[in-house]
């Protein structure tokens, strides 16, 4: 869809995606959230490059890539 996603920077989206794909909160408060709407509404290319390198992140890890590395380890495992 091509839309960025906003939020609260965590653990687990920290080691998955950085600030080029996703604009990552600070905290959590409503008034910070409002200042990165208002960015991305401002910012075309803030908005274009988030979602693209998001989108080129979600294109190497996906599900049917996932899937097929993890049936390849699998046959691996049981051949030996």
């Amino acid at each position: 869809m091509d839309i960025p996603v906003i939020a609260t920077k965590t653990k687990v989206l920290s080691q998955y995606f950085d600030e080029s794909a996703i604009y990552f909160l600070k905290g959590n408060q409503p008034e910070e959230f409002a200042e990165a709407v208002i960015s991305l509404y401002k910012s075309r290319n803030l908005r274009k490059n988030l979602a693209a390198n998001a989108k080129s992140y979600l294109q190497q890890y996906n599900w049917p890539n996932e899937e097929k590395k993890y049936l390849e380890l699998i046959s691996t495992i049981s051949t030996h």
